[in-house]
C-alpha cells in the first residue's frame, strides 16, 4: 500500500485496521512492517540527521503550502524540531516558528498568527512494541501467525491473518 502505519495515530490506526480487516474475508492474510521502539537517542539521531534530509523533508510542507494553496509561510523564519515522545513512544517532528508570523492560507481559506516559539506539528512516526502489535491487530480481528525480525530487533514484518 506504500503507507506507514506508524503516521497514523492510535486511533487513526484502529479505523485503518479495522477497515482493513473489513474488507478482508476470514483466513485471509496479510504482512505489515513495523518500527520497533529502540534506543531514544538513537532514534534522535536519526531523525535529526546531519544533512538535514529530515528536517529539509518537514519543511517541505510548508513549501508545498506556499506553492498549491497560496499560504505565506516565511520559510526562513522555522526550526525543526525532533523529539521522542516516550509516553506515546513515537518521534514527533515540528516546526517552531521564532518569530510572530500571521500566515494566510487562501487556497484553504485560512488565516491564523503563529507566536514566536509555537511550534506546528508536522508528522509523528510511532515505534512498536511486540505486545502492543499483537493488541492492535488482535482489536481488528487479525491473529498474529508470524512475527520476523531484523537482528537487531530494530524492525518487525508481522504476518497476520484475518479471525
Amino acid at each position: 500500500m506504500g503507507g506507514t502505519i506508524g503516521n497514523l495515530y492510535v486511533e487513526e490506526r484502529a479505523a485503518f485496521l479495522g477497515a482493513l480487516a473489513d474488507s478482508l474475508s476470514p483466513g485471509d492474510s496479510l504482512l505489515l512492517g513495523f518500527d520497533l521502539v529502540k534506543d531514544p537517542h538513537r532514534l534522535i539521531s536519526a531523525y535529526d540527521d546531519s544533512q538535514g534530509l529530515t528536517a529539509d523533508f518537514v519543511l517541505n510542507s510548508l513549501r508545498v503550502l506556499n506553492r498549491e494553496l497560496d499560504a505565506d509561510f516565511d520559510l526562513d523564519a522555522f526550526t525543526y524540531v525532533p523529539f521522542w515522545d516516550p509516553h506515546m513512544e513515537r518521534m514527533d517532528l515540528r516546526l517552531r516558528s521564532e518569530m510572530p508570523q500571521r500566515v494566510r492560507i487562501p487556497g484553504a481559506g485560512l488565516e491564523f498568527n503563529l507566536g514566536s516559539g509555537e511550534e506546528i506539528r508536522v508528522e509523528i512516526s510511532s515505534k512498536f512494541r511486540h505486545d502492543g502489535i499483537r493488541s492492535e491487530l488482535a482489536a481488528a480481528g487479525f491473529d498474529v501467525t508470524g512475527t520476523y525480525t531484523d537482528p537487531g530487533d530494530d524492525f518487525a514484518v508481522v504476518l497476520a491473518r484475518r479471525s
